[in-house]
């Protein structure tokens, strides 16, 4: 009797898996849809790994577009916030309930800011739409799913959403395994990898297995290895407070009266920028995009990578303190994708080196990713399945992520020892 309760549980859990992850991977294309629409109606191209910016309009253009984004996901915030309470994936996991329409139209409302120009990540609101999907079929009593069952499902569709999104299923396992769940076993796995493969298959349909970014060439050899350790401390720690700012920035996220005038701010501020800089637009893809196609450096492209750096770092809080909701990812990426270009050149140019700086850039998003979202392998996976790389820079990757990892602990470390050393 234990033995046909154990199979049916398993049977169900499989059912669950299926559903949900085509489900999932149906979300993502859904809200991809919406962003691709919208790009076409306010910015009047269609983005991809060649055009990952509209370069082709009028600056104002793309200053009134972001700005009337915006405007309008203001409002609708602003009304959701009056009626919902916005649950996250992770008060979800908790036993929080999603409510339907409010996660429906906040993720809507995600797309729609972003194809508009909005500084965030698009890869929040797949995983919340597939998050409270797998929330609502675990309820259903036919399938009398344990506490523990349905967290795993939530997580495990937190992960698929993020797979469909980037076509990137171990970075979905990844993401729902380490950073969510945080449960290691073989069920977890099963569940994780299966959910996100069967959610990658349908959110494929969209644009098929393309890379995400484009990288002409990568490289890795020993010459490199100083210039890793270095990327790994100097992004491993930048990157560790960003996160900090970061989080900061969604404690005190605007959801009273204020969001109606600070998020156009925002929007504005972006619009701005987009005139002398259009690279600032959406959620950096372009940024990564510009980082990953250059391999030499003058004085205007500097310039231009600087500002790049210091805006999409800033805009980024900002938006998402203003009232916006999304992901960091991919402004992540490339806030460390240029950090990882302005580092390698300074080595080139006092070492003499002649280390690539495309491979530059491919390290320092390893590392900047590593260390905001504070976790060894995603940096690491996300990277090699967004861009479709040899697996001979691996190791590289792996040298700049575990430095990167153990810079807070190492800060932490040496922070106490100097506190004890400073009472003596």
């Amino acid at each position: 009797m234990k033995k046909f309760r154990m199979t049916k549980q398993y049977l169900n859990l499989g059912f669950a898996i299926i559903i949900i992850g085509i489900l999932a991977g149906m979300g993502a294309n859904a809200l991809g849809y919406v962003l691709s629409i919208t790009e076409k109606l306010f910015l009047n191209f269609h983005e991809n790994s060649k055009m990952p910016v509209s370069m082709l309009i009028k600056p104002e253009h793309r200053l009134i577009s972001v700005f009337v984004g915006a405007m309008l996901a203001s409002i609708i915030w602003y009304f959701l916030h009056k009626k919902y309470h916005l649950t996250s994936v992770n008060e979800a996991m908790e036993g929080k309930k999603m409510s339907v329409k409010a996660t429906v139209l906040t993720d809507l409302t995600q797309s729609f800011y972003i194809g508009t120009g909005g500084s965030v990540g698009r890869e929040a609101a797949p995983r919340e739409l597939a998050a409270m999907i797998s929330q609502k079929i675990g309820d259903f009593s036919i399938f009398k799913f344990d506490k523990e069952d349905i967290q795993l499902l939530i997580a495990a569709a937190a992960g698929a959403g993020l797979a469909a999104q980037y076509v990137a299923p171990l970075s979905g396992t990844v993401f729902s395994i380490l950073l969510l769940h945080r449960v290691y076993n073989k069920k977890n796995i099963v569940v994780s990898l299966s959910m996100s493969l069967i959610a990658t298959l349908v959110g494929s349909l969209r644009e098929g297995f393309k890379p995400y970014y484009i990288v002409k060439t990568s490289d890795f050899n020993w010459n490199c290895l100083p210039l890793l350790i270095i990327l790994g401390l100097v992004l491993g720690f930048v990157g560790w407070k960003y996160k900090g700012i970061i989080n900061y920035a969604k404690y005190k996220k605007l959801t009273n009266k204020k969001v109606l005038f600070m998020l156009p701010c925002a929007g504005l501020l972006t619009g701005i920028i987009s005139i002398f800089c259009p690279y600032i637009m959406g959620n950096g893809r372009g940024i990564t995009q510009l980082a990953y196609n250059t391999n030499n450096l003058d004085l205007d492209m500097i310039m231009t990578l600087c500002v790049c750096l210091l805006m999409k770092a800033f805009i980024t809080v900002f938006t998402i303190y203003s009232g916006a909701y999304g992901g960091i990812l991919t402004p992540s990426i490339s806030i460390g994708a240029v950090s990882g270009i302005l580092i390698g050149f300074i080595y080139n140019s006092i070492f003499f080196s002649n280390i690539s700086l495309i491979s530059c850039a491919l390290f320092g998003s390893v590392g900047f990713l590593t260390a905001t979202q504070q976790s060894l392998l995603l940096g690491i996976v996300l990277i090699v399945e967004l861009c479709h790389i040899n697996t001979n820079i691996l190791l590289g990757f792996m040298v700049v992520a575990f430095v990167a990892i153990n810079v807070p602990g190492l800060c932490m470390h040496l922070k106490a020892s100097y506190k004890t050393l400073f009472r003596v």
